[in-house]
């Protein structure tokens, strides 16, 4: 049975040319929509719903639904830039039947699409609450001391409508609750219209699921969540939060940030200690400090162009910290080319910048994640939901701002859900040992530091001139800033220079200070391994599937108009369901060994393996150790 091949890439620009060509003809604009919806049925067959080509058998040869879904969404954002032909003659009406609002809605005409999308979300929010101000107002006798009170109370309480119930007291309180009555009495009618408005260009309604198919992923997520909500994860807190608090406090010469790899600590920390997302801690999210322990955050990932307004979140580590490393992080050379992979992203690649940041990055970060837990199932993502969970142990019952929230309003707002139910998502892990008042330890003692300086005079005999002196001293600065540094031959090469062979013989002599012995490869280690306190400490329903190593969330396909950062080509090649292995080889973090030299560990199948050999990046070391234990 030969293999189908679905052309994503082809498809799309096609689908782009033809609607483009559809734009600037003569036609009827009812003949123009009739063509939408046609070119928008054939897109959606080649993809998933030809009967003819996935009929019997051919339905194992098809794309799954939940890629269907994601590549609708892709194919939408080609048109995000566009307004619905309707939409100035549809808004010009508003402005006429809404006089309240005209001078607010006349704005939009100038706007481009994404300003509109946010304009409107955020006008649509204001209306909701229209009602309930005109009811809470009816009673308040307007030009009174007693009225004036509860007026700047309701004024305090709706925000949103401050500016026009203070007109109400500052000025002619007779216009002013005229204006204020107009003004909630048409924003009640003009939320029904405006939710009716189309804004987004026509092709957008008709690259959408079908119910079924919508009922179909809703289904499978259901049961994903049940799985979750039975297979909990419980996390030692103190032992999670010190080691999170020893990266981002190491100092800055113990971060390797040339590589992917690299940055992988420090991205990963930064993510568990303000929830955010991988994309949005390496591109695109802006953190503003408001105090100590909270940001405003701009930049929320799976949002149309110009709909995030920002929120403000809580950071589990100094805010000042979080700003330094992050920045630290983005300056990196490891990251230099991120922006660019977002921003500019090539006619022929039809996959976002976003998704591009996110495949090329998990196979770095992933390894690491899994090290950092010591458990093959743990992936960067998770990150977010024990960050959940510690923020609301933290801030939920002693917060001010959510005494009249439940948890779900709670979860919804730190996460920046728009659906309170996807947040039922984030709820898989527990925490032992909480406090409140738990603050990380640093310790005062340094014995590689005290007994490094007990070998100060004899470093003038150890080589000619000072190189001895000077070296011991840039080592002893390394181990003053982090008693607990590596300090290998490797490391003294790349942050110091000087002559290797030097180098070996420098440690040489001093590996019993540090606390080194070498190997039996030939390498300097640590001669006292450290006995690890685990992160993970109990879980429940180990027979659960590992999770997938793409950064996803658990919502990308309750929502269609989020996008599933897949790590796919854009020429799927979907083989049949009895020949896909369902057990995955799990890659230990990579350890680079200089140069193009890699070693290589990973578990499969039962069995443990290693490699170590030269390739020119992480992902080509991965691959031929695959294939020389396989």
């Amino acid at each position: 049975m030969s293999v189908q091949k679905i052309k994503f890439g082809e498809l799309v620009n096609d689908l782009v040319d033809k609607v483009n060509h559809i734009d600037a003809s003569d036609l009827a604009q009812g003949e123009k929509t009739r063509k939408y919806k046609a070119e928008a049925r054939k897109f959606n067959n080649a993809l998933f719903l030809d009967k003819r080509r996935y009929r019997g058998q051919g339905l194992k040869r098809r794309i799954t639904l939940n890629t269907f879904n994601a590549y609708l969404s892709r194919a939408r954002k080609k048109f995000d830039d566009r307004l619905h032909h309707h939409f100035h003659s549809d808004l010009e009406r508003l402005i006429k039947r809404y006089p309240a609002y005209s001078d607010e809605l006349s704005e939009w005409l100038k706007l481009p699409a994404a300003d509109v999308r946010q304009r409107r979300s955020a006008l649509l929010e204001r209306l909701k609450s229209a009602m309930t101000v005109a009811e809470m107002a009816s009673p308040v006798k307007f030009g009174t001391t007693a009225g004036n009170k509860k007026l700047e109370s309701l004024a305090k309480r709706f925000p949103d409508w401050a500016g026009y119930i203070r007109d109400c007291i500052t000025t002619d309180y007779q216009s002013s609750q005229k204006a204020l009555y107009a003004a909630l009495e048409q924003g009640s009618r003009l939320l029904d219209d405006l939710g009716s408005l189309r804004v987004n260009h026509e092709i957008l309604y008709h690259l959408t699921l079908s119910t079924a198919e919508r009922t179909s992923i809703q289904t499978r997520w259901e049961n994903v969540l049940s799985e979750k909500k039975r297979s909990t994860v419980t996390i030692d807190y103190p032992t999670y939060m010190q080691r999170l608090m020893d990266i981002l406090t190491a100092p800055v010469q113990s971060f390797d940030l040339s590589t992917r790899a690299g940055m992988a600590p420090l991205a990963f920390a930064l993510a568990a200690v303000s929830g955010r997302r991988m994309i949005e801690i390496m591109v695109q999210g802006e953190f503003e400090p408001v105090n100590k322990q909270e940001m405003k955050f701009i930049g929320q990932a799976k949002k149309r162009t110009g709909e995030d307004s920002g929120r403000r979140i809580y950071c589990l580590c100094d805010t000042s910290v979080f700003i330094e490393r992050l920045k630290l992080l983005r300056e990196s050379s490891a990251a230099a080319d991120l922006i660019d992979l977002v921003n500019n992203v090539p006619e022929s690649e039809t996959r976002s910048g976003n998704a591009m940041v996110n495949t090329r990055l998990s196979v770095a970060f992933n390894p690491f994640v899994k090290d950092f837990f010591n458990d093959d199932r743990r992936v960067y993502k998770d990150s977010r939901a024990i960050y959940a969970r510690i923020v609301y142990e933290k801030y939920f019952n002693t917060d001010p701002r959510w005494k009249n929230s439940d948890e779900d309003v709670f979860f919804s707002e730190i996460l920046g859900h728009d659906d309170e139910n996807t947040q039922l998502h984030y709820k898989q892990f527990k925490l032992r040992n909480f406090s409140a008042a738990w603050c990380p330890t640093f310790s005062s003692d340094n014995p590689r530091l005290v007994a490094l300086q007990a070998l100060d005079d004899d470093m003038p005999g150890l080589a000619n001139g000072d190189a001895a002196v000077r070296l011991h001293a840039w080592v002893k600065e390394l181990i003053a800033n982090d008693p607990s540094a590596k300090i290998t031959t490797y490391t003294i090469r790349k942050q110091y220079g000087g002559n290797p062979a030097f180098a070996k013989r420098y440690l040489d002599y001093v590996a019993q200070a540090l606390g080194m012995e070498v190997g039996d490869d030939g390498r300097f280690k640590s001669a006292v391994e450290e006995e690890t306190q685990p992160v993970v400490i109990f879980e429940l329903g180990d027979d659960a599937s590992p999770d997938d190593d793409t950064e996803e969330d658990d919502d990308d396909d309750v929502d269609d108009d989020d996008e599933i950062e897949l790590e796919v080509n854009d020429e799927i090649e979907a083989k049949p369901v009895e020949h896909v292995s369902q057990e995955k080889p799990r890659f230990a973090a990579p350890v680079s060994r200089g140069g193009n030299r890699w070693l290589i560990k990973f578990n499969f199948a039962g069995g443990h393996y290693s490699w170590e050999g030269d390739a020119e990046n992480v992902r080509d070391a991965m691959k031929r150790a695959w294939e020389a234990n396989m």
